[in-house]
């Protein structure tokens, strides 16, 4: 019995190519078992790659050595000024920019976010600021305001105080 890749060479060599010497199946199933491999070894790299930061000397540590950190949220383990755990809201995202201020007082890790969004209520345009600040002792403050065009400035909605590995994670 004649096999595929043995016709093809023939043909091939009927064609002009006389110098063919591959089978097109075979370089395929072979340069997909070789993507197949790469991919389950990129996968278990980058499983085994994670890290986390269980202290803001390590945070710091990933954000000044360029890696891109990922923050984590859970409000309901943070607490309001007066010890109230905060709402059942989770969140996550790339920390996009920093500051590290070490020479005002307690050092520390700022950032913040903003977005637009709807009030339920009135369906009016809002703009909401999060900011994010990590103390040297692990604490985070989450700031929260919001704005309204033609308001003469920001309304604070929610402050909370969580810490790292308990209400906020970092990883990356």
């Amino acid at each position: 019995m004649i096999s595929f890749c043995e016709v093809f060479q023939k043909k091939a060599v009927n064609i002009g190519y006389s110098n063919l010497r591959f089978c097109p199946v075979v370089d395929l199933y072979r340069s997909l078992l070789f993507s197949a491999g790469l991919a389950v070894c990129l996968v278990s790299m980058s499983a085994q790659a994670s890290e986390f930061a269980h202290t803001f000397s390590q945070l710091k540590a990933a954000l000044l050595d360029v890696k891109q950190v990922t923050a984590v949220l859970d409000l309901k383990q943070c607490q309001d000024a007066k010890g109230t755990h905060g709402p059942d809201i989770h969140g996550g995202f790339l920390i996009p920019s920093f500051m590290i201020i070490e020479n005002q007082g307690t050092p520390r890790i700022a950032f913040s976010l903003s977005h637009e969004t709807v009030g339920k209520q009135t369906n009016q345009l809002r703009h909401e600021f999060v900011r994010y600040t990590v103390m040297s002792n692990n604490r985070v403050s989450v700031d929260t305001f919001w704005y309204v065009s033609g308001a003469p400035k920001a309304t604070p909605v929610g402050s909370w105080t969580c810490h790292i590995g308990k209400g906020i994670r970092f990883g990356w």
